[in-house]
């Protein structure tokens, strides 16, 4: 069962450095409609998921974990603030993640306080160290995002700042689509969409990429664009 707000028992402050949340989002589009094609990222269909007459289906939770984590993650959304009763979170896509999965029941912060380096990738040793990273099959409910390149994280210009920015899948469909939940830098808590079989695509695609001012829009700037990996985190635990 999900941990109440009011029933916390540890108070604690998680502080990270982490990442940089997306610009203003595109226009949202329905799924319902699209079809099913081949995949520009090598992305396969998810174990147990298809299309019938060309409609895109949802993939479900499967594990109670993971609907608790879907929920919490809504619950979040619109907030600028990670604060509780008796327990914090940075303000950060890396704390949204640990807030949203310590509210879902999964309590991540003994594995992250473990590891090194900013608070995605902290979030990606976790479920590498757990072989829980999947970066063939579309993602599912409750799954931790990962994106590289997202911002120019260390300055210097170049193409090659990995594990940049984290978020959660909220539903995710047959063919390639998911909705997402993430901490934007200027927005706070955000739902927005990704088409892995398209990320080309402006449409289906939010942007994530850091526009830097006076400099014009690089080539990959769009969610799918950028996306690594994801991490079954969930499963932390029980694997």
């Amino acid at each position: 069962m999900p941990i109440p707000f009011l029933f916390i028992s540890l108070s604690i402050s998680i502080m990270s450095i982490s990442c940089i949340g997306s610009p203003d989002p595109v226009p949202a589009a329905s799924y319902a409609s699209q079809t099913n094609v081949t995949s520009k990222t090598g992305i396969g269909k998810a174990s147990g998921a298809g299309t019938a007459g060309g409609q895109s289906l949802p993939i479900p939770a499967k594990s109670e974990a993971q609907k608790r984590i879907v929920e919490a993650a809504r619950s979040l959304l619109g907030r600028t603030q990670l604060r509780f009763e008796k327990a914090s979170f940075s303000s950060d896509c890396s704390g949204f993640v640990l807030a949203a999965y310590y509210l879902g029941g999964v309590d991540l912060r003994k594995e992250y306080e473990r590891q090194s380096g900013n608070g995605v990738r902290r979030l990606y040793q976790i479920a590498r160290l757990h072989h829980l990273l999947s970066t063939d099959q579309i993602p599912f409910p409750g799954d931790v995002l990962f994106w590289d390149n997202t911002y120019d994280a260390n300055g210097d210009g170049k193409w090659n700042d990995e594990l940049t920015h984290t978020g959660i899948v909220v539903a995710s469909y047959s063919d390639g689509k998911v909705d997402y939940i993430h901490y934007h830098v200027r927005r706070g808590i955000v739902l927005e969409r990704m088409d892995l079989r398209h990320p080309e695509e402006e449409s289906f695609n939010a942007p994530i990429r850091i526009k830097e001012p006076g400099n014009p829009r690089p080539e990959k700037w769009l969610a799918a664009q950028l996306y690594r990996a994801s991490g079954r985190l969930w499963q932390v635990g029980n694997n």
